[in-house]
């Protein structure tokens, strides 16, 4: 009777171990690959990287106005998530293209987000050196006459 048990108990065991260490690979697969990409959460393909993440927290204890817990910091990436699956769906369904008020909405936050960078992303001396060295041609005067049209009266 012994023996039986043995029989069963040492290949049900093996089973197990390969199980648990199955779960501990993909578990450990998967957090490396959110290390590797500087982030807190993958959402389908899209990464939300930990600077993001952290700037969502700190709003967030702004407006509370006391210490962030751990059930808030969940709270805060469960909505992150929520809102990235929301924004892939609305693009998997076309409303940048089909709806105005999204893509006006759009276009008037690039443009802020780009006229802000502009304001700080100044090309540096040696940038403007460099670039009119090696298009000196631009900056100078030309032996020749470029005429583009003529008229005859």
């Amino acid at each position: 009777m012994n023996s039986k048990v043995i029989e069963i108990a040492v290949p049900l065991l093996g089973m197990l171990l390969g199980v648990i260490f199955a779960i501990l690979s993909l578990t450990y697969e998967r957090e490396n690959e959110l290390v590797q990409a500087n982030a807190v959460a993958k959402v389908n393909d899209k990464y939300i990287s930990k600077e993001k993440y952290q700037s969502y927290i700190d709003s967030y204890a702004r407006d509370k106005k006391a210490v962030i817990t751990i059930e808030d910091r969940r709270h805060v990436l469960d909505r992150m998530i929520d809102e990235e699956l929301l924004i892939q769906q609305s693009l998997e369904y076309g409303m940048m293209d089909s709806n105005k008020n999204i893509r006006s909405s759009v276009v008037t936050a690039m443009i802020s987000l780009i006229k802000e960078r502009s304001k700080t992303n100044f090309p540096s001396d040696e940038d403007l050196l460099e670039f009119y060295s090696s298009n000196i041609n631009y900056f100078t005067k030309s032996d020749y006459l470029h005429i583009k049209k003529v008229v005859i009266f």
